[in-house]
């Protein structure tokens, strides 16, 4: 196949509405392309539906400073709930805690806390 002709076939399976409603739903993603999409729409599930819904609102509202935690950041939710518990009884003093979340942070994720 040619080049020319590869970007024919691509440009006609993500671009033709036939095939976007008849074979592919959204089961390749929600097409880019605005005047496909508005025919795939009213054809799919329930479920694909709010799948489309819930990607068209994450769009139109980014969350520009989502990051994902380091490694190790769960064992630390659970140590400084550990820690917090400890603290409400009376077991530890709040200082004595702050030393151990840090000791253990930096063990754990390092940083230099």
């Amino acid at each position: 196949m040619s080049k020319k002709n590869a970007i024919k076939f691509l440009g006609f399976l993500v671009n033709d509405q036939s095939i976007a409603v008849d074979y592919f739903g959204i089961e390749r993603g929600l097409s880019a392309n605005k005047k496909v999409l508005k025919k795939v729409l009213p054809t799919l599930s329930d479920n694909d539906r709010n799948v489309a819904s819930y990607v068209a609102e994450v769009k139109m509202n980014p969350q520009s400073n989502s990051q994902i935690p380091p490694n190790g950041m769960p064992q630390m939710y659970q140590l400084l709930n550990k820690l917090f518990n400890q603290c409400v009884s009376g077991d530890i003093t709040s200082e004595e805690a702050l030393s151990i979340y840090k000791d253990s942070f930096n063990e754990t994720i390092g940083g230099g806390v």
